[in-house]
């Protein structure tokens, strides 16, 4: 009887263990992190200054964890033919991801606000060519992606998102000069994330 015991108490240990070492082999990179920090090599060829840092909210083991991803944008410059690009902006994101945080896919929900000054744009529209619009915009989305990671530190990320952002603007008559010709409001439906990173875990 007890050579019996023995027999399954051994059993159910090795198939304990053969669960956790199956997780491992699931991703090489099997870490416990929580924080991480990237940037958008998308948006830096725009000649965007951005950074972003995103935080484990729930238990690392939980069904369908959660995390924070909070992304910062900045443009100070006036580029050639004086167009410009300025803003900066904040996108705050809460993730699900569908296995590990921070690894594969996940699906988030995300608010959007920007302080923008921009014009002399071309390949958009004659108005933009032409006009720059310095203003405000608020709105919200929804998105999705997937995070590889490359070794144990470093990982590449994409992620897609629409959504909605009403957008209040001053007009002026073009890039250069300061006359105000109009003021007004824009609601807008579409793309409202795109980006390309690179993620360092930290911890």
């Amino acid at each position: 009887m007890n050579n019996k015991l023995i027999a399954i108490y051994s059993s159910l240990l090795l198939l304990c263990n053969t669960t956790v070492m199956a997780q491992k082999i699931k991703n090489p990179f099997f870490r416990d992190y929580k924080v991480a920090v990237k940037t958008n090599l998308a948006a830096v060829l725009l000649g965007n200054i951005n950074v972003a840092g995103e935080f484990l909210v729930t238990p690392e083991f939980k069904t369908l964890p959660l995390t924070l991803h909070v992304p910062v944008s900045y443009n100070p410059f006036t580029y050639r033919n004086n167009v410009k690009l300025k803003h900066i902006a904040f996108q705050p994101e809460l993730r699900m991801w569908f296995d590990q945080p921070f690894r594969g896919f996940f699906a988030g929900v995300h608010a959007h606000y920007a302080y923008y000054n921009i014009g002399g744009v071309s390949g958009f529209s004659k108005q933009l060519k032409t006009h720059r619009y310095q203003g405000n915009l608020l709105g919200m989305g929804i998105s999705g992606g997937y995070k590889h990671m490359l070794n144990d530190r470093f990982g590449l990320e994409a992620a897609l998102g629409a959504g909605y952002a009403r957008m209040k603007y001053d007009e002026f008559r073009c890039a250069k000069c300061g006359t105000k010709t109009g003021a007004g409001t824009k609601n807008y439906f579409g793309i409202t994330k795109s980006a390309i990173s690179i993620v360092y875990m930290i911890n």
